[in-house]
């Protein structure tokens, strides 16, 4: 079903097609009740042929919209259009990060974009959503570059639970290129799935690569259920070692060996997004930075040591400097230093150890 520009959706006029894939086409449309633009997703697919699908669209589309985060793309409405479920959501005008970037980023710049997804995303799984297709065309950047991610739930809407259909030119539920290997195994997913998907678009941010590349979807997902992953700054060696180390454990193979949860996996990123560019010993243990007042206290601490220094120099050895000038002194005996002639060698103990006295008087001095 192809709807032209100057149709409606219900309410909503269309306005242009924004994109089409494999499950769904999006449209601009515009909302003359509340005067704005919106965005329409409209299902099509083979699951329209089932009964229970509408029902369970109806009940997902509730549960996404009560979603309400500021990095999250807010559903506004539902409905069914000749037999066609749709969803209806913010539009957000300046496009995804899907191509947005070309080669490399520095980690800071990356993460910056990624930690408030991943905030994101922790909200969600919070209250038990799970994305389950999230990837880069799935990141919007709205104004400032500011990110925002869509399609919450669409991946289990078009599908089972169970895992994904790799039959067709699209999948079923995910993107193999971004999709965990749990996940592909059709395995039940939980919160991991989404975080080894934003570990996947991390490293590629970072290396200007993706990890594993075939020509097929399904060659695609086997590299990554079996391939180990390409180690990141085999690609890009300027990267932190701490920044491979963050990635190596977000990508982990096995869900048990990731971080446990999106809200850990946000603060390594906030870390290395606070670093800056400064290459980050262990990005999962930033060291804190010395505050002023322990720097000062430090700086205090040595100027006394090399006082005490000076102080014990001048106590050693002016009285030999003032003997070999021949400056004026009273006649001795002046007592000896109590550690000379203690097992010192002689010549350490003649360079520190004036002798006792009575020292000759230059014949200029005069008492």
């Amino acid at each position: 079903m192809t709807i032209q520009a100057g149709q409606s959706i219900g309410r909503y006029q269309v306005m242009q097609q924004l994109g089409e894939g494999g499950m769904a086409t999006v449209y601009k449309a515009y909302d003359p009740r509340l005067e704005r633009s919106v965005a329409i997703k409209v299902i099509r697919g083979d699951q329209l042929k089932d009964p229970q699908f509408l029902k369970r669209f109806e009940r997902e589309a509730r549960a996404l919209a009560q979603l309400s985060h500021p990095n999250i793309v807010k559903v506004l409405d539902y409905g069914d259009h000749q037999g066609a479920p749709y969803l209806v959501m913010e539009f957000i005008p300046a496009g995804t990060l899907k191509g947005r970037f070309e080669g490399a980023l520095p980690p800071a710049q990356a993460a910056r974009l990624l930690a408030p997804i991943a905030r994101a995303l922790a909200y969600a799984h919070q209250r038990q959503v799970v994305h389950r297709d999230v990837k880069p065309a799935n990141i919007l950047l709205g104004e400032g570059d500011h990110p925002m991610l869509s399609d919450f739930g669409i991946a289990k809407l078009l599908g089972s639970d169970e895992g994904a259909d790799l039959t067709g030119t699209g999948v079923g539920i995910g993107t193999p290129e971004y999709m965990a290997p749990e996940q592909g195994m059709g395995k039940k997913v939980d919160g991991r799935a989404d975080l080894y998907s934003l570990g996947l678009i991390f490293y590629e941010l970072v290396t200007g690569q993706k990890p594993f590349k075939a020509d097929t979807p399904l060659a695609v997902l086997l590299k990554q259920i079996h391939d180990p992953l390409p180690l990141p700054r085999s690609l890009n060696p300027a990267l932190p070692e701490g920044v491979e180390q963050a990635l190596l454990k977000a990508l982990a193979k096995d869900p048990e060996d990731r971080y446990q949860d999106m809200e850990e996996f946000a603060a390594v990123l906030e870390r290395i997004a606070a670093a800056g560019l400064e290459a980050l010993a262990e990005a999962t243990s930033v060291a804190p930075k010395i505050s002023p007042v322990r720097n000062r206290r430090r700086k205090l601490v040595w100027a006394a040591i090399a006082a005490l220094l000076l102080i014990i120099g001048l106590f050693c050895f002016l009285p030999w400097l003032l003997y070999q000038l021949n400056v004026c002194l009273p006649e001795g005996p002046w007592p000896a230093f109590p550690w000379c002639g203690k097992a010192l060698p002689p010549d350490y103990n003649r360079l520190v150890c004036p002798p006792p006295g009575p020292w000759p008087l230059p014949p200029w001095c005069t008492f």
